[in-house]
């Protein structure tokens, strides 16, 4: 099917379902529009992105995640389960307050770490091999 066929039949479904946007014009939408929302549900339902990726064609992860809206409701709600879960298999010492000391050590680390090119990167308390080391 030509992809002049394919649009002439997704806007004359969208004409017989009488969709409106908020200002009362018709929706449009294109064949790939549905790409998209099919890729957005499917990782946002417990798809991996990887397996969404095989499905749709995609070479590249990078391609996939274009495809993704990200929702803030979706990105709180995923992220504050994902803190749950991993709350349940961390020990609870983990989790206190740091001291004063230990934060103004944690934050000096990241002011010393700075290179011309950036930040260092590396993760907190491991050794900087960087040639402006901290």
């Amino acid at each position: 099917m030509s992809l002049f066929s394919r649009l002439h039949r997704c806007r004359e479904t969208l004409e017989r379902m009488g969709l409106r946007d908020q200002a009362g014009n018709p929706m449009r939408y294109t064949p790939h529009d549905f790409r998209r929302m099919f890729a957005t549900e499917a990782v946002t339902g417990g798809l991996p992105v990887h397996i969404a990726a095989r499905i749709l064609g995609h070479k590249t992860l990078t391609t996939t995640q274009a495809y993704l809206a990200v929702f803030q409701d979706d990105l709180i709600r995923t992220y504050r389960g994902f803190l749950d879960r991993r709350r349940v298999e961390r020990p609870i010492e983990e989790y206190r307050e740091p001291t004063a000391q230990e934060w103004r050590d944690f934050q000096q680390h990241f002011e010393l770490c700075k290179v011309s090119l950036g930040t260092c990167g590396r993760p907190y308390g491991t050794p900087c091999k960087h040639e402006h080391a901290c």
